[in-house]
Order: structure tokens, then sequence, then C-alpha cells
């Protein structure tokens, strides 16, 4: 079963899997998302977990510099949705891997 399709140049990158991942991670601020600069993102940490009821769960955490001072996150609570997205190359789409959302 497909859940969904990729595109070809996509495929075959992650089939060679000689090149760099790349990481998108968005935050959903009043209702539009915003995008962190790929530039800051120190750090990104995601597992899955599989759950005793079944089925399975995925947690993250992620450390952003903010150099410039244009990121003001913290009016954001409990419940923002994050996007994270992933691509394997320059000029390669990105495909939405998780949603999450903060817990604070």
């Amino acid at each position: 079963m497909k859940f969904y399709e990729i595109d070809n140049a996509l495929q075959e990158a992650i089939t060679a899997a000689n090149k760099p991942i790349r990481v998108k991670i968005e935050f959903d601020v009043a209702g539009h998302f915003e995008s962190v600069f790929e530039q800051d993102i120190i750090e990104a940490n995601f597992h899955g977990l599989r759950e005793v009821a079944g089925g399975t769960t995925a947690r993250g955490e992620i450390l952003i510099d903010n150099p410039q001072g244009i990121y003001s996150y913290f009016s954001l609570g409990s419940g923002t949705k994050v996007k994270v997205s992933f691509s394997i190359g320059e000029g390669l789409p990105y495909f939405q891997r998780f949603n999450f959302f903060i817990k604070t």
C-alpha cells in the first residue's frame, strides 16, 4: 500500500543515500506557518516509540539559534503546531514527515 507518491529525483537520491539530509521546521503563528532558516537549526532529534496499546508515536526536540533576533516564539504556547519536513539534496522537494505540538 502506498500512502504518498514521491518525485523520481527524490526517490533516486534516497536510494543512492549519498546526499546530506536537509530539515525544514515551520511554526504555526496565528494561523500561518513561519519557517526557521536552515542555518539557524543547531540540532534536531526525532524518535519514534512503539506504544504498548499499539501504534507508534513520534517525539522530537529542536534547538534553534536566534542570532538576528527574528524569532519570537515565546508567545507560542502548549499545543502550537510544528511541521517538520525533510529533503535529500539541494533543489529537491521537501516531504513533510512530522506534525508535532509544543508541550510546555
